[in-house]
């Protein structure tokens, strides 16, 4: 009770016999009473419930002489409760539904549900498929209305991620309390500043603690009390203190500053002060922004009724709704799924689901929504009823409007009944047809867009495979049911991101799966893989007629209804005119079991049923196969006169206008096909057509898209002047290559990328393809991924393979260049790998790599090449690499930087000392690789090779910088500089050495490409991107391109500085340099 009393109760289940004389009923019952006021020191009332009423000489025992049994300092109320009490209790309505759950005519245990599953499941046919189910957005929505077991997991990472956002907000006010240099702020503004960022900090350890509270509500399946947490308010709450520190950071910390420092240094000191009083408010804005509202949306929807999932077709929608049913099922958990084609008359939808579930006409729909959330509260959790495909609930041949006007009073008794979800699923394009005004809320989670229709149901949209991490999981699944091994290596996963067409690739492979076959994805283009699942839907058809195996019937019938969609500029075929085009006949005298249009519709892979104004209308399930079956009718109609059919008035008004009232609504898919079809079955292409803007480009798309044996010379040399003479082309080219860069055959492979990249110039390759890689980081991180995997796997590989790695090992070396450092770290790692496992191939392209214009690139190369000596110096198992291709790392290591002359000699001490070392190790094992007068030449300081004339440059641009985007800020040049001039104070910037590396520096970086006005915007961008994001997250590992530049001219002056001992060097940035 509130005030700390307790009430207890006992059960004794005495059956058969029920009287308490028989055996020691009594003394049990007294034993019962005793232990419960032991333990219970402050029991008021104890309640015995057995299963029959007491005679009179039983009632007198238990009010006369069981009260003897409690202590004589307690007071308890004593209390049966026999079958007449338990009749009365559920003779009242608020406990009818436990009436019917426990002792109704239908008995809802687990195997009701189970078989509710299995009747509803078989009609689903090979929609589903619990092996291959990948959980999506839409999955996460639904485990946070159910508030099950994957939601309580979601919510301990949430804080975990929070916690480990902890440590950094706690360092940020340790900074806070400690002395900025060269700036003096008041005591006690820097206090005001203090104490508003440790309650910033307290608000967030409040809200890690509610999450832990509600994680370990919900595992205790404690709802009610889940449910009860005010969500919203909490963030307002944090909200709040945010802003109160963003407010007292400025007026109390900023504003108050003053700089103590030489003016050359005032503003760099200023903004890093300014850095360190906004550290604390950026890392919570990055909190507020993107991981606390959907956070806290989840956390809410807890306490919702419905969720309706909309997609289009062949997007998953059924895969979801069956998974979630079958999953819960298979958890012990109560869980409904009804398919919305069995909704098939105008009654309403109650009377329509007691159909469907057999539910006996002693209860009416409310009696059985009430046993149902007795049956809840027994499992202790929410029961979803899914309805799946409210699309194909079909009245009369027409979509039924049961849902338009039925839907919200569903929902109604649904939110009315405790511990029940209505969970649905529709068609995109039925959404005006069922749901009013639908909108995107702002106003309901602050940062947070929620979908809901004018009703306040809650609306979520399914976009299919949408990451490249549910992309992978998904393709790991399907392949492996398919029995297909695939190299994945740089597979372009993006042709996957619709499941449809990852299905359908899977079925033109191995449909049967009787065996394993193996795949290079990538290498059949997306047409091929559409004319092969073609054929077999023929196959499929055929068996359906009882036709002999081969009889044309698919590609006849869809060329005419290719034909019906251009003439009719449709995306879809009325159902009445499809059976005309199938069966010459009309729909009221067709056998619809027996048809050519009931065969080929049940390929729901191929096309599917939905509604269209008003109608029943065939559409194509995937959109990109209906325009390439319009592509290739339209080609062949054209037969030898193509070029003149793209030219006419007709082609340019349907695919290539810009009057949308005229163009084709499939013209997008047509035209992609078009450009694919034309030069396989002509010869010529669609950017030979003149003054066609949008076929050109169509065009060109195409090059990565259709087989490389129809691409000619023309072709590539007309894709290198585009890349070479038009920058902004280049990103569209990095992108297309993504399908094309492991295809040993293809023209525009690795290789072919890498001579238009080594034409560059180094600030043009890092405007272009570098930043590239920076904004795609994320893809480039998977790719090194599976790459490094694939080189670590000791299973043999076909020389086809071989020749992709060593394409992607390529195309892996040109990511060196990068500014992101986790990445280049993980790209010199990858290449590291491979190069163990063929040492040769790596050491040709580390070579390759010294005629690139970047020293971040053969330096890493060059690392990569002494960790691979090292590692397999000493490989027992196979001496081959140090018997046979160690000392050809040392004849061409030394031919290459330290002969006489050497042609990529260098002072970039870091790629000079990993050089020599791989050469030391060769000389271990070969002592007479190399001569006494060799020997000397690689032994410090070095007298020749590299930049030996240092030039010197003023600050070009100094007074122009701004937000940080100088090439060289503070730190660098007073403690990195620093370090290249003996006997200087840290920030003397008068000393004339100091003053001469700094001119030395200057000159190198604009030497190398650096202007103000080519890298100052991106600069400023990235310091702002560290300067919010700190020590936390990748914005701190990314480095402006000043710094790339500065780098590069500092190793290479550290090496010449060494050389002429004008500064004894021992490390330079955690690398070691020594003499001999």
């Amino acid at each position: 009770m509130e005030n700390g009393d307790r009430w207890g109760w006992q059960a004794k289940f005495y059956h058969p016999q029920k009287r308490l004389s028989e055996s020691s009923r009594k003394r049990s019952i007294t034993n019962s009473l005793k232990k419960a006021c032991k333990i219970h020191p402050r029991l008021k009332k104890w309640i015995l419930c057995t299963p029959t009423n007491f005679t009179p000489t039983e009632q007198d025992w238990f009010e006369n002489t069981l009260p003897e049994s409690i202590p004589e300092n307690m007071n308890v109320e004593l209390e049966h409760c026999g079958d007449s009490d338990f009749h009365n209790w559920l003779s009242e309505p608020r406990f009818r539904g436990k009436l019917y759950y426990f002792f109704g005519e239908l008995e809802l245990d687990l195997d009701w549900f189970k078989r509710q599953f299995d009747k509803q499941v078989a009609g689903v046919g090979d929609k589903f498929d619990s092996s291959l189910h990948t959980e999506t957005d839409v999955d996460a929505e639904i485990h946070a209305l159910l508030g099950d077991k994957a939601f309580v997991h979601q919510i301990t990472e949430w804080i975990e991620e929070l916690e480990e956002k902890l440590p950094d907000l706690k360092e940020s006010i340790d900074d806070l309390k400690r002395p900025i240099p060269y700036i003096e702020w008041d005591e006690e503004e820097q206090s005001k500043v203090i104490e508003a960022a440790e309650s910033l900090q307290d608000a967030l350890v409040n809200m890690k603690v509610q999450l832990k509270q509600a994680r370990d509500l919900l595992s205790e399946k404690t709802l009610s009390e889940a449910q009860s947490v005010d969500w919203k308010s909490a963030l307002d709450q944090l909200h709040k203190t945010f802003d109160a520190y963003r407010k007292i950071g400025w007026e109390s910390g900023t504003s108050k500053m003053k700089c103590t420092v030489e003016k050359e240094y005032e503003d760099q000191a200023l903004r890093h002060a300014k850095g360190v009083v906004h550290h604390p408010d950026s890392l919570v804005a990055n909190l507020l922004d993107k991981f606390f509202p959907s956070v806290i949306w989840q956390l809410e929807f807890i306490k919702e009724s419905d969720l309706h999932v909309l997609g289009d077709a062949g997007i998953g929608k059924t895969h979801i709704a069956c998974n979630i049913c079958d999953d819960r099922l298979k958890n012990g958990l109560p869980a409904l799924f009804v398919r919305g084609s069995l909704f098939t008359t105008e009654q309403p939808i109650e009377t329509q689901l007691r159909n469907i579930l057999d539910i006996p006409p002693s209860y009416s729909w409310h009696d059985f929504l009430q046993a149902l959330s007795a049956a809840a509260e027994a499992y202790h959790t929410r029961i979803p009823l899914i309805i799946d495909g409210l699309n194909e609930s079909v009245h009369n041949g027409t979509f039924s409007n049961i849902w338009e006007f039925g839907l919200k009073g569903l929902v109604q008794e649904i939110a009315q009944t405790k511990n029940l979800v209505l969970i649905t699923t529709c068609r995109r394009s039925y959404e005006e047809a069922i749901w009013k005004e639908v909108r995107p809320r702002e106003d309901i989670i602050r940062g947070k867009v929620i979908w809901k229709d004018k009703d306040s149901l809650n609306l979520v949209y399914a976009y299919g495979l949408n990451t490249d991490e549910v992309k992978q999981e998904a393709i790991d699944k399907y392949f492996n049911a398919y029995k297909i091994k695939a190299d994945l290596t740089a597979a372009p996963l993006a042709q996957f991101k619709h499941p449809i067409y990852l299905k359908i690739f899977c079925e033109t492979k191995n449909r049967e799966r009787e065996t394993e076959v193996q795949v290079y994805v990538g290498e059949q283009t997306l047409f091929e893989v559409f004319d092969e699942y073609l054929e077999q839907c023929n196959e499929a058809v055929c068996t359906r007629l009882g036709l002999r195996r081969g009889t044309p019937i698919v590609q006849p019938i869809f060329k005419k209804i290719a034909e019906h969609l251009w003439q009719n500029c449709s995306r879809n075929v009325l159902v009445e005119e499809l059976v005309k085009l199938t069966d010459d006949q009309l729909l009221s005298d067709l056998n619809w079991a027996l048809s050519k249009a009931c065969a080929i519709e049940a390929e729901s892979l191929l096309v599917c049923r939905n509604r269209w104004e008003g109608k029943e209308a065939m559409f194509f399930t995937y959109e990109l196969l209906g325009g390439y079956l319009i592509a290739k009718y339209l080609v062949e109609q054209a037969a030898d006169d193509v070029e003149a059919f793209l030219n006419s008035e007709e082609a340019t008004a349907a695919l290539f206008g810009k009057n949308h009232q005229t163009l084709h609504p499939m013209h997008e898919d047509i035209c992609r096909c078009l450009a694919a079809i034309v030069p396989a079955e002509t010869g010529h292409f669609l950017h030979e057509l003149p003054e066609n803007k949008k076929a050109f480009g169509l065009s060109i798309r195409a090059l990565f898209e259709i087989s490389p044996k129809y691409i000619n010379q023309d072709c590539i040399n007309l894709v290198t002047h585009l890349f070479d003479q038009y920058e902004k082309n280049r990103d569209f080219f990095f992108k297309s290559a993504e399908t094309t860069v492991g295809h040993p055959d293809h023209p525009f492979n690795a290789s072919f990328w890498s001579e238009r990249l080594s034409a560059l110039s180094m600030a043009e390759r890092d405007l272009s393809w570098t930043e590239y890689v920076r904004y795609n980081r994320y893809d480039f991180e998977d790719i090194l991924e599976r790459f490094e995997a694939t080189c670590q796997n000791a299973q043999n590989v076909s020389d086809y393979s071989k020749r992709r790695l060593l394409l992607l090992a390529e195309y892996i070396m040109w990511i060196l260049t990068s500014t992101v450092r986790p990445l280049r770290d993980q790209a010199t790692r990858a290449l590291y790998w491979y190069g163990r496992r063929f040492p040769q191939e790596f050491f040709d392209l580390a070579m390759k790599s010294f005629t690139i214009n970047d020293p971040y690139v053969s330096e890493r190369m060059l690392a990569a090449t002494y960790g691979i000596a090292m590692a397999r110096q000493d490989d027992f198992m196979d001496s081959s690499f140090t018997n046979d291709i160690l000392p050809l790392y040392c004849k061409q290591l030394y031919e290459n930087m330290f002969k006489p002359n050497a042609p990529h000699a260098t002072t970039h001490i870091l790629a000079r000392d990993y050089t020599r070392r791989t050469i030391d190790i060769a000389l271990i094992h070969h002592p007479d690789l190399l001569t006494d007068d060799e020997r000397e030449r690689i032994t410090p300081p070095f007298t020749d090779g590299g930049i030996r004339e240092w030039d010197e440059s003023k600050d070009l641009n100094k007074g122009e910088y701004r937000d940080g985007n100088a090439p060289l800020q503070m730190d660098f040049m007073n403690y990195t500089l620093g370090r290249l001039v003996k006997d200087r104070r840290n920030y003397d910037s008068q000393h004339p050495e100091y003053k001469r590396v700094l001119a030395n520096i200057f000159w190198r970086i604009y030497g190398l490409g650096f202007s103000l006005e080519s890298f100052g915007k991106i600069d400023k961008w990235l310091a702002r991107d560290n300067f919010h994001y700190g020590r936390s997250a990748h914005g701190g590992k990314t480095d402006r391109y000043g710094k790339k530049y500065s780098w590069i001219a500092f190793y290479e002056l550290a090496g010449f500085r060494q050389d002429r001992t004008y500064a004894k060097l021992t490390t330079i940035e955690g690398f070691s340099i020594s003499f001999r």
